[in-house]
């Protein structure tokens, strides 16, 4: 019997195996024409991979080739502010422009491109890597401070918020005495860089206040998905339980009222990051002859000609080689717009800047500005998070999939177009404010994220059985804390010392309290019951507090508030009466000709905005002053010069040769000998 069986087994194996054969032979071809398909399609891709290397490995090595001796305008950093810049001063074919960036091309970088790769670009070769000093009311804590070193600038690497702020904004800054920053005077701007997708400009509201023919694209988050983001489960949900607790909704917080909870905005298209660079650089920089961009060019200093008080130039290196400097010369002005952190510190770097400071680090005073460095704003926030046992979230654990990575390489679709931070509200928290004080972010993920504390400079060890959860973070929209930023060195290799003064004053850590009792009532709401979310508790403050006490909740703050990445300031605008102005409504220097600052360092006051949609109102708003203080300049033959911006000085100062300390240290001997190189190499440029 068994050998019955055996013999029929092996007579149906050797049909089966005919009958493949069979098969085989009958579709030959079509298997040898669906190979060699699949195989030049691989191939293809092969090499379609292998040229875009070589493109952009040939474009950054032009953009980093040698510049020309000369142009009428240098700009200092290709940021949120200075790539809008360089496009619309190059629209004037009679205007050379050169842009300079410390840092390398975007282009390339999927990390960049990716919305939810966001995250991981802090702590990389494109980002600063800024940190705070100790902040003594932040439990001394150390805060990281990214900010974008790459075409782009933080545009690069920011969470693609686009918030343009609130009209009280604006229209405290015309009252403060900057002249042409109200909000109808700025709104204009605001709608000319933007287009808005899915705009439905049949509606008299969207059309007074949207754009839809501006270069950089803004998408809006909503459950069907159909212009931007799709939102999550947990978004929408978080959506309906802020209207159950109270907060109306808001279908454009950019629009006609900021108040409210809303889908968020962003600057993404098709499932990409929208910077600057992308946005008003890359397609125009080869088309337009009398632009040039220059990366991997760290500026040093400003030239400023010490008898006119006129700047002349900078002075620049190659990172790769920083111990050889560059001189170039600018015909008609200087735009430092490096950033908060970067303008004050070249400026400082350059002479201008309060004297006692200056001289301590042994740098020749220009020019005595008290305000340089001063007045330095930032908003705080805290995460409120809520653990669940949902696995609906978009953690590390759910969207990290292979699944999910080839929806979005093939597709551009899936949980990687966002960015997780997927709804904002904005509310008053006293009825007789003028505007919102109070910022909400939702984010869609809560769990245990290593890379997320490491960010935030926070020590997640007690928290790594988390997986799932979600947060609501308060986010303190005018703080009344104020920091500042000075000299460490005189440098330009090592970074200025940022102090905030985070939670100085108790008013902002009442309001951040507020904003974690709120956060923990809309999660309470009944729109989250699927969740059944559970508060994140620290078991440290457990043990010393009482849990939802007022007490509890002010330790909570200082302990666990963070920076939200948006300083400003720290080249404020304002009067010329103003000792701490830097810097007069068009954005000149006071006291030096031919030298101006446009980023967010010149906004007087914190907008209640992500501060990316801000900064590009910058770029927008002084080229158009540049275009026309050049114009008037050229055509009055320099009566009426708006570049006169000299406050009346009591003293004139003496020139100080600069001294440069001595060090036993070897790493400090190689900066002494490359600052002695620059101190030669900008004395020769002067004569």
């Amino acid at each position: 019997k068994k050998t019955k069986m055996s013999e029929q087994a092996r007579a149906a194996k050797q049909i089966n195996r005919m009958f493949i054969l069979d098969n085989i032979n009958k579709h030959k071809k079509s298997l040898l024409y669906l190979t060699a398909a699949v195989s030049c399609t691989i191939l293809t891709a092969a090499l379609i991979l292998l040229k875009k290397k070589v493109d952009i490995w040939r474009e950054n090595k032009k953009l980093s080739s040698k510049v020309e001796d000369v142009y009428d305008v240098i700009i200092v950093g290709a940021g949120s502010a200075g790539c809008i810049l360089a496009n619309r001063l190059s629209e004037d074919k009679n205007l050379s422009v050169l842009l300079l960036e410390e840092g390398g091309n975007d282009q390339g970088n999927m990390e960049i491109s990716t919305p939810l790769a966001a995250l991981l670009l802090q702590k990389t070769e494109i980002d600063h890597q800024l940190q705070t000093v100790p902040q003594v009311n932040n439990y001394n804590r150390i805060s990281n401070w990214p900010r974008g070193k790459v075409l782009g600038g933080s545009s690069s690497i920011n969470w693609m918020v686009f918030v343009r702020g609130n009209k009280e904004d604006y229209n405290l800054m015309s009252q403060l005495g900057c002249k042409g920053w109200s909000y109808n005077e700025v709104l204009p701007y605001f709608k000319k860089l933007e287009t808005r997708l899915g705009s439905n400009q049949k509606d008299p509201v969207e059309k007074f206040y949207r754009g839809t023919n501006g270069p950089l694209f803004v998408s809006t988050t909503s459950p069907s998905g159909k212009h931007g983001i799709k939102a999550h489960n947990l978004t929408q949900k978080f959506v309906e339980a802020c209207q159950q607790a109270g907060i109306p909704y808001n279908k454009d917080y950019n629009g006609k009222e900021q108040e409210g909870v809303s889908y968020v905005q962003t600057t993404t298209k098709d499932g990409e990051r929208m910077n600057t660079s992308r946005c008003f650089i890359h397609n125009i920089k080869d088309k337009r002859p009398n632009l040039r961009v220059r990366t991997n060019a760290k500026v040093t200093k400003v030239i400023i000609n010490r008898t006119t008080k006129t700047a002349t130039g900078v002075v620049f290196v190659d990172p790769s080689d920083p111990s050889v400097f560059h001189s170039v010369r600018a015909r008609k002005e200087v735009i430092l717009s490096a950033g908060a952190v970067h303008s004050p510190h070249i400026l400082l770097l350059s002479g201008v800047g309060p004297r006692e400071q200056l001289e301590n680090n042994n740098i020749e005073c220009i020019h005595d500005l008290k305000g340089v460095g001063e007045n330095l704003l930032d908003h705080l926030m805290v995460g409120y998070v809520s653990t669940t046992n949902n696995k609906n979230t978009m953690d590390r654990a759910t969207v990290e999939t292979f699944y999910n990575v080839m929806k979005y390489l093939l597709f551009k679709s899936g949980p990687a177009t966002s960015q997780g931070l997927e709804s904002i509200a904005f509310l008053k928290t006293k009825p007789n404010i003028r505007q919102p004080d109070l910022q909400l972010h939702f984010v869609t993920a809560g769990g245990y994220d290593e890379q997320m504390f490491d960010n935030f400079g926070i020590n997640g060890e007690a928290y790594k059985h988390v997986t799932h959860g979600f947060t609501t973070i308060p986010t303190l929209l005018h703080p009344k804390s104020v920091g500042k930023l000075y000299l460490q060195s005189n440098s330009p290799f090592v970074q200025p010392i940022i102090d905030p003064h985070y939670l100085v004053a108790q008013e902002d850590v009442d309001l951040l309290v507020y904003g974690v009792k709120l956060a923990k009532k809309i999660n309470e709401q009944e729109a989250f019951k699927d969740y059944d979310p559970k508060p994140l508790l620290d078991p440290e403050l457990i043990r010393d507090y009482e849990y939802d006490t007022d007490e509890y909740y002010e330790a909570f703050v200082r302990k666990w508030s963070s920076t939200v990445y948006h300083p400003v300031g720290t080249c404020k605008m304002g009067k010329v009466s103003d000792p701490m102005s830097v810097v007069n409504p068009r954005g000149l220097v006071y006291g030096i000709k031919n030298l101006r600052v446009a980023d967010c360092s010149i906004f007087p006051i914190l907008p209640s905005a992500n501060t990316n949609a801000p900064a590009m109102l910058v770029g927008e708003v002084i080229s158009d002053f540049v275009k026309a203080d050049i114009h008037q300049k050229e055509m009055s033959n320099n009566i009426n010069d708006p570049y006169d911006t000299l406050r009346p000085v009591t003293s004139s100062s003496s020139t100080k040769i600069i001294k440069i300390e001595k060090s036993s240290n070897a790493e400090n001997q190689t900066l002494i000998t490359n600052q002695k190189k620059q101190l030669a190499f900008v004395l020769r440029s002067n004569l």
